[in-house]
Formats: structure tokens, C-alpha cells, sequence
């Protein structure tokens, strides 16, 4: 940190700071080094005698601190360069310390053409960095692309002092939004920008080309139109001046891409120089709806309907939807969402606007007449519009009505003494309309049941399965006791329908019958 202060005082008096990268490469974040990490220093990575960066020169980004910050800033030739050494004669070195210097010099150039730049570090950093010959680079550090500039291997590209004393005009282009509905508007911002240390440029024209399928609406003034090309006369920059330029238009087709190729700038001492085409997705406009309900209704219940639309679409919002629902045949209207409008079986819901992504949800509650007692109630008259998207259906939704009941063999008597050992044997069967699932639990009053607990029973309409229950009398019990043995059966659908039967546990008296004797009479 004491080394950062020392940069930074040194930024502050108007001194440029130029560091090597370092010679750690060719793996990502490998400039690592003080001072070569700071923001104040100018960093310099190698290049061969074929532009092309040397394995050893070290590649951003900066994470030694955790900055992530894009490093070199710009790169210079390093490898097998002559150089006198200490002592007198000449030697050839290689080396990110090799490459600094070529930077320092350009610098120094600068000044001398221009001493008004004594001082102004930061301008002075933007004409070395604007004037480099870009360089490009596959190796993606610091989540670089194929087409990046600035790029965490090069910088802004290897230093080139000749172009530092040619006029430079630059443009680049954006289009707002990027994805767009069919009709909406595209706000296309240019940009252009003159480089050269010292002298303006005159006659600057700006040119570009309404994008095929779009309808002109409008532009910055004062503007200049020729059929299809608008142009912009920006006159002089200064030696670094930019300029912004906008122009609005409407896309005419429904879906696809729209795309801007042709637009450039020129001036007296520039020939025409052309922008990346930059391009607008066109996406439909849409709208989902989907319904859920519960996935059974028993006779006099009711089922809560939920209805939810949703804007798919990810830069444009939807006006005035309108959710439509039929009340279902054999139900009888309850409650909905407020506000609506019933009007006989027909519900409405209106909502002024939907943003993209987001949902809206209403609900509609109807009951099922205590007769109804099988069948299924269906859903299927319902959608949703709006002033961009026509009325889209849902899917239908049944709802089969349940009628659960069961049947429970009855309970029975026995008489046992004691130590002995019975087992009962039960059957249950499914009464209902549909498959169930039964909870048999068991009260023992004198807890002489010994077989394990029950599990659940499923069964399908109509099925039947047995079960068996044991009964174990002690060898303490007293004559006369009785074991009330209550077995319940309960469906999980509905826990209001149950059956319950008892078996019945005695001790029966020991009878002895007593042994007679006679004599015989002679």
C-alpha cells in the first residue's frame, strides 16, 4: 500500500507512471506485480516482431487485490530487441521491461509535438491508447471475446507512434432497445469521435442507411434526408471532441431481426470510416393464461379456480387484458376476484396493463350440489386477449366429483382363558367412486392387542382387502374381564367418512366337574 500511495501522488503531479506487466504469462491474472496493478500505472505488455503478444507477458485481469481491473493498458514489442547495456556495447533482451520503454518514448513525443499536454496524464494515456493498432485476441481472460478491445492480453492493442500524429475518426453505434414487440420504436444513438494530439479536422460528415422494414420517425437536428440515407454535417472536432447523433425509427415487420449496416463518417483529412452493424430482435407479442384447480371435489364442496396470465415477452408490456371464464356446467356461481363483472354464466376481469414478465392471477370459487354425486366437472370456456394479442384459449381442466365410502365386516364375540392366543379377521372395502387410501387405527381397552399396527390401505372402487388383528389374553387376567377391541377405518380423502366395529374379548370361567365313586353291593 505504501507502493499505491507513491503511484498515486506521482498520477496526481501530472506524471505518467509506465510499468511493465510483467513476465508471468501466458496463464489469465498474471499481472500481479506492484506497481503494474494500480489504476494510475500505464501498464505494458510484449509484443513479437508479428504483433502477435509474447507467451511470457503477463495477462490481466488484475486480481492480486481483488480489482479485477483490465490490464495492460496497451502493448509495445518486447521480444529480441537490442538495447545498449551498462558498460558500453550492444544486447539482445526479451522482456515486458523491454516494452516500457517504446511506451516511455512515445510519450516523450507526445510532449515535445504538443507541451500543452505537459501535465494532462490522462489525455495524454487516451491518444497512446486510441491510436494503437488493435489487437484481438481468442484467449478470453477476464471474460474476454474474440472481438474485445480493450482485451486483458493486449490492452488497446500494440502502440503505433505514427498514428498518434494522424487524424483518427471513430464511430460506434447502439440501438435501444435491443429487443423489441412488432410496431415499437428503435433509438438508434451514433457516436463519433475525432483523435489527434494537436489539430481539429474540418468537413465531418456523418452518414447512415434506415434499416430495411423500419419507418423513419425522427432524428437529431438539423438532419439531411436522400430517400432512404440520413445524414448529419458535424462540420469541425477539435482534436479530441466526440459527437452524438440519434435518430428514431419504427419497426414494420412482425418478427426476425432487424439490422443496421451501413452508416459512416468522413471528414477532409479521413476517408469514410464504417461501423459494426448492430442489430434489433423482433419478438411477437404473446400471452399465456393457465388454470389450476384442485385435483378432486367431493358432492357440496366447492372448487376454487385460479387463473393466471403472463407477458412473456421480455421488453414490451400488454394493454387492456381481458380474462374471460365460464361458469362450469353443474356448479353454482360463489365468489371471484374483485372487481369483475358477471353477467349470466360469463366472468370478466379487466387490467389496464401488463409489464413484461410479470403475471396476474384471479380466482373463481363455485360449488357442487350435495346430488351430484358422480362424473366430472369440466372447465374448458376460458381465455384471455388484449389490444396486441387476440383471444388466446386455455386448456381444459376436469375435476372429477368423489363420493368416498367404505364397508367394515363386523365386529365379533369370543371367549378365551387365559394364556390363550385368537386372531380376528376383517375385510374393508371401498364403496366410493374412486381410488382411496384408508387409515385403520385400533383402541385396545385392555391392551391385549399383540399384532403390529396397520398400515394404509389403498383401494380402488370396489376392491376389498382383508387384515388381521391378534388377541392375546395374560396369564394374570381375571375371570370375567373383557377386552373391547374398537378397529376404525377412516379415508384419507374425506376424514368425515369412517366406520368403527368392535370386537369383544372374555375370560371364561374354568369349569371342573367333580370324579364319583360308587361301591358296589354284593
Amino acid at each position: 500500500e505504501s507502493l499505491r500511495s507513491v503511484v498515486q501522488a506521482v498520477y496526481a503531479a501530472g506524471i505518467l507512471s509506465v510499468q511493465s506487466a510483467g513476465n508471468g504469462g501466458p496463464a489469465c491474472s498474471t499481472v500481479s506485480d506492484p506497481a503494474a496493478i494500480y489504476p494510475e500505472s500505464f501498464t505494458v505488455g510484449a509484443t513479437d516482431s508479428t504483433d502477435l503478444i509474447a507467451s511470457y507477458s503477463s495477462r490481466g485481469p488484475v486480481t492480486a487485490d481483488d480489482s479485477n481491473l483490465l490490464k495492460p493498458n496497451v502493448s509495445a514489442p518486447g521480444t529480441a530487441i537490442k538495447s545498449c547495456v551498462p558498460g558500453g556495447g550492444y544486447m539482445t533482451k526479451s522482456g515486458t521491461s523491454m516494452a516500457a520503454p517504446h511506451v516511455a518514448g512515445l510519450a516523450a513525443l507526445l510532449l515535445s509535438a504538443d507541451p500543452a499536454l505537459s501535465g494532462q496524464v490522462g489525455k495524454i494515456r487516451q491518444i497512446i491508447e486510441l491510436s494503437a493498432a488493435p489487437q484481438y485476441t481468442p484467449e478470453g481472460c477476464g471474460g474476454d471475446t474474440p472481438t474485445s478491445i480493450p482485451n486483458n492480453t493486449y490492452g488497446w492493442g500494440r502502440v503505433d507512434a505514427l498514428r498518434v500524429f494522424d487524424h483518427h475518426l471513430s464511430i460506434s453505434k447502439t440501438a435501444q432497445p435491443s429487443i423489441i414487440a412488432p410496431g415499437q420504436l428503435i433509438t438508434y444513438t451514433l457516436t463519433i469521435t475525432h483523435y489527434h494530439p494537436l489539430t481539429s479536422t474540418s468537413g465531418v460528415v456523418l452518414t447512415d442507411m434506415l434499416p430495411v422494414n423500419t419507418e423513419f420517425i425522427s432524428a437529431t437536428n438539423p438532419f439531411a434526408m436522400n430517400g432512404n440515407t440520413i445524414s448529419w454535417n458535424a462540420d469541425t472536432l477539435t482534436s479530441t471532441e466526440s459527437s452524438t447523433y440519434q435518430f428514431i425509427v419504427r419497426a414494420l415487420q412482425a418478427s426476425g431481426e432487424i439490422t443496421n449496416t451501413v452508416y459512416g463518417v468522413k471528414s477532409d483529412d479521413v476517408p469514410t470510416v464504417f461501423g459494426k452493424p448492430v442489430t434489433t430482435t423482433i419478438i411477437p407479442y404473446d400471452i399465456e393464461i393457465e388454470k389450476s384447480a384442485p385435483s378432486a371435489v367431493a358432492p357440496g364442496k366447492t372448487i376454487p379456480y385460479t387463473l393466471t396470465v403472463t407477458n412473456p415477452h421480455p421488453s414490451a408490456p400488454l394493454h387492456n387484458i381481458l380474462i374471460s371464464d365460464t361458469i362450469p356446467t353443474d356448479t353454482v356461481f360463489i365468489t371471484g376476484t374483485l372487481p369483475n363483472t358477471l353477467t349470466q354464466d360469463m366472468i370478466l376481469w379487466n387490467k389496464d396493463k401488463l409489464d413484461p414478465g410479470q403475471t396476474w392471477s384471479v380466482t373463481l370459487t363455485v360449488s357442487i350440489p350435495v346430488t351430484q354425486t358422480s362424473g366430472i366437472i369440466s372447465n374448458y370456456d376460458y381465455g384471455v386477449q388484449s389490444d396486441e394479442v387476440p383471444f388466446n384459449s386455455g386448456k381444459e381442466i376436469k375435476t372429477p366429483v368423489h363420493v368416498p365410502g367404505l364397508m367394515l365386516s363386523p365386529g365379533v364375540e369370543a371367549n378365551l382363558s387365559r394364556g390363550s392366543e385368537i386372531t380376528y379377521t376383517h375385510t374393508l372395502t371401498n364403496t366410493g367412486n374412486f381410488t382411496d387410501t384408508f387409515e385403520i387405527s385400533i383402541d385396545s381397552s385392555q391392551g391385549w392387542v399383540s399384532s403390529p399396527p396397520i398400515a394404509p390401505i389403498t383401494l380402488s372402487s370396489g376392491q376389498s382387502s382383508s387384515f388381521l388383528i391378534s388377541i392375546t389374553v395374560p396369564q394374570d387376567a381375571s375371570i370375567g374381564d373383557i377386552e373391547i377391541t374398537t378397529i376404525t377405518a377412516q379415508s384419507q380423502a374425506d376424514s368425515s367418512v369412517s366406520k368403527d366395529i368392535i370386537d369383544t374379548t372374555k375370560i371364561q370361567a374354568i369349569v371342573y366337574f367333580p370324579l364319583i365313586f360308587g361301591s358296589g353291593i354284593q
